[in-house]
């Protein structure tokens, strides 16, 4: 399962730029592009000081735990971004009126 969420990993960082793209207007992309690499980036930056930290309480916090709350998170990421609009959609809403 875990390694199933890894595999959408590419697709979905480009998904999300394709995204931000759309939403944004043109002369705005570069600035739309280094703050989505840069929220990208701040987990990885962090996640050494997670792992010392889960390295320190892992006598409490088992692996089954910790893939539960990851697939937690993964869920309530999926079930939020049904609230994301369709920026093409939009645009042809409006062609149309």
């Amino acid at each position: 399962v875990v390694y199933a969420t890894l595999g959408f990993a590419p697709v979905l960082v480009k998904t999300i730029f394709n995204h931000v793209l759309e939403l944004c207007d043109e002369g705005d992309h570069p600035a739309y592009l280094a703050t989505m690499q840069l929220a990208l980036a701040l987990p990885f930056a962090a996640a050494p000081l997670v792992g010392l930290a889960l390295a320190e309480t892992n006598a409490r916090l088992s692996a089954s735990r910790v893939a539960v709350l990851v697939l937690t998170t993964i869920g309530l990421g999926l079930w939020l971004s049904r609230g994301l609009r369709e920026p093409r959609e939009a645009a042809a809403a409006a062609s149309d009126d």
